[in-house]
């Protein structure tokens, strides 16, 4: 899998923030996508997740995170 490189894939004309920290490569979302899902897997989830969907980013950093968004209420 190709990985990000701030130097190559972030603007060269604001890459000095990134060298100098006022620019986390952590916290910058390169791409996102939300998938729905299919009723099988609605139905393993909690309650109240009816109409929920699965979203994926990465990150400058590489960094990637999962989620499942769209629930009626938040779980403790």
């Amino acid at each position: 899998m190709a990985r990000f490189e701030a130097l190559r894939d972030y603007p060269r004309s604001e890459y000095n923030d990134i060298t100098t920290g006022v620019v986390d490569p952590d916290k910058v979302e390169v791409v996102s996508a939300k998938f729905s899902l299919e009723a099988d897997d609605i139905a393993e989830l909690p309650v109240g997740y009816d109409h929920a969907q699965y979203k994926m980013s990465r990150y400058l950093s590489n960094r990637v995170t999962h989620s499942i968004e769209g629930a009626s209420h938040t779980l403790a």
